[in-house]
């Protein structure tokens, strides 16, 4: 049996009875209330604002441990070098922000006991009294949980993991861009619903169609103004479009419109230069 730190009433402030039915949180509530004697005694010092810091990305990543609010993995408590390597604040910082945080005069971090019997089980503590919050995204937002890679779903589609699909999302024109959760259900939906070329590795092929789109002159057009969200865009079948589409528009003559003026210009040009060779 060993000790580990955690969040001190995790249930009263940071869990929201709808938060239960999610495995992964990609949110988190924060309470609003800025007049309580423990928020006043860490604002009155520098230190002490530099420990609300810390304690806000401590809550964050409690947010997703086996058991919600406590600092720790399935095998043991979180040292404060793995606190540093998922938070990327210095050792010292965290050392010195957890003891002013568990301090009697803050209280908002206190050990508890960490034993075998909670060991990889996620447990969800009672729902809460819901009161004002603010709701901040954490690093690595999902809207829920994703079952492992080639899970089925329930018309017998493949489910993907964000990890799968984050090199398309990543070449999607970035200004139209979306969140993880809402790429992954895009994603699913798109390649449940669609017809794609016999033989062809969904995922791969999909990544190619976005490519081929982000390459192209109707993604580029005016810095981009016209390119649609990337849901909307899946949802509306562009992927399947061929790339002819997507091209710049042609004239009769096969010429493209952004050419139409540089031939203009070269004509009146040829034009000028012939006046002026005339005896």
């Amino acid at each position: 049996m060993s000790t580990a730190l955690r969040i001190k009433d995790w249930s009263d402030n940071f869990q929201l009875s709808q938060n239960t039915r999610i495995g992964r949180w990609g949110r988190l509530p924060i309470p609003i209330r800025l007049d309580s004697e423990h928020y006043r005694t860490l604002m009155m010092t520098p230190k002490g604002r530099e420990a609300y810091a810390v304690f806000i990305a401590l809550a964050a990543v409690a947010a997703n441990m086996p058991v919600r609010g406590v600092l720790a993995k399935e095998d043991g408590p979180l040292s404060e070098a793995a606190l540093h390597i998922r938070t990327g604040i210095p050792t010292k910082a965290l050392s010195v922000a957890i003891a002013t945080l568990s301090s009697k005069e803050v209280g908002w971090l206190e050990e508890t006991e960490f034993t075998p019997s909670t060991r990889g089980v996620r447990t969800e503590l009672e729902p809460i009294k819901v009161g004002s919050s603010l709701s901040i995204a954490l690093t690595e937002p999902e809207a829920k949980h994703n079952p492992p890679a080639g899970t089925p779903g329930a018309n017998g589609s493949k489910r993907f993991l964000w990890s799968e699909v984050q090199p398309i999302v990543a070449a999607y024109p970035p200004h139209r861009r979306c969140g993880q959760g809402d790429a992954v259900r895009a994603i699913q939906r798109a390649l449940a619903e669609s017809e794609i070329p016999e033989g062809s590795d969904p995922l791969p092929w999909l990544l190619g169609r976005v490519q081929a789109y982000a390459a192209s002159w109707a993604a580029t057009r005016e810095s981009g103004k016209f390119v649609l969200g990337f849901v909307k865009w899946l949802d509306s079948g562009c992927f399947l479009q061929p790339d002819t589409e997507w091209a710049e528009p042609q004239n009769q003559n096969g010429h493209a419109a952004a050419d139409i003026h540089a031939i203009v210009e070269r004509a009146a040009a040829n034009a000028a230069k012939k006046t002026r060779s005339r005896p």
